[in-house]
C-alpha cells in the first residue's frame, strides 16, 4: 500500500499492485487524481500571471523613484565622503 501524500486526497491509501508500482517512489508521492489537480490549479495559477506582469513596470519606476532619491542623500566626492563619515561617526 501507498499513501497519497496530497492532505487533500478522497482515497488515500492505494494498493501498488493496482497503480502498477513496483517499488515504492522515493520522496512525496501523490495518486494521479490528486497529481491532475495540482497540475490543473498550477495551470489557473499561471494565468493569472499577467495581472502579476501588468503591475511590475509600476513597481519598477518605484524602485527607480526610491533609488533616485536615496542616491541625492549620498556623497558625491571625496570632500562630501570625508564629511558624511565624519558626521555619521564612521572615522574615515
Amino acid at each position: 500500500m501507498i499513501q497519497c501524500e496530497s492532505g487533500e486526497c478522497e482515497i488515500e491509501w492505494f494498493h501498488t499492485t493496482f497503480l502498477r508500482i513496483t517499488s515504492i517512489p522515493r520522496g512525496k508521492w501523490m495518486c494521479p487524481n490528486c497529481r491532475k489537480k495540482v497540475v490543473a490549479k498550477r495551470k489557473k495559477n499561471k494565468n493569472n500571471d499577467h495581472l502579476i506582469l501588468s503591475m511590475i513596470p509600476h513597481i519598477q519606476i518605484h524602485q527607480n523613484q526610491v533609488a533616485k532619491e536615496i542616491v541625492s542623500y549620498l556623497p558625491h566626492n571625496n570632500s562630501q565622503m570625508t564629511n558624511f563619515h565624519k558626521h555619521n561617526g564612521l572615522g574615515r
